[in-house]
């Protein structure tokens, strides 16, 4: 049982390792989307200033613009996933706690039970002592 708990320990500890390591890439993944919103609003800009002449690069920037907004709302989407994954994890890890505690508290009852058992165990082996030797005393009369 003590093994089981360790692998699920284990487990737990790697599974929010990961999930620390993915906040870091969702980091980069939102500051790409940034960045590609700036372009976008820049590209916007640039189109505006041509005329006519930058009526094509409009719809690129506009695209640009849709890309930054999908991307940051994709991450943030991802970013709510492993927090809900990261909630299940820490309450897996109390769970995991909580049935060491039970695994200690039934060894401790288990243990008190044998000694009970053994204590019960002695007297009996008494009774049947003071028993056999009335039985022999009273053959004896």
């Amino acid at each position: 049982m003590i093994e089981v708990y360790q692998t699920l320990n284990g487990l737990s500890e790697t599974l929010n390792g990961c999930i620390k390591k993915t906040d870091s890439v969702l980091k980069v993944i939102d500051n790409f989307a940034k960045e590609t919103n700036l372009l976008g609003i820049n590209a916007s800009v640039e189109a505006a200033r041509a005329g006519e002449a930058g009526r094509g690069f409009k719809v690129i920037a506009g695209e640009t613009r849709k890309l930054a907004t999908n991307t940051s709302d994709s991450a943030k989407e991802i970013e709510e996933i492993f927090g809900k994954i990261k909630e299940a994890s820490d309450n897996q890890t109390t769970a995991i706690e909580n049935i060491d505690q039970i695994i200690l508290s039934q060894r401790e009852a288990v243990k008190a039970v044998h000694e009970q058992i053994e204590k019960l165990d002695e007297r009996v082996n008494v009774l049947v002592k003071d028993t056999q030797k009335l039985n022999y005393e009273n053959t004896q009369l």
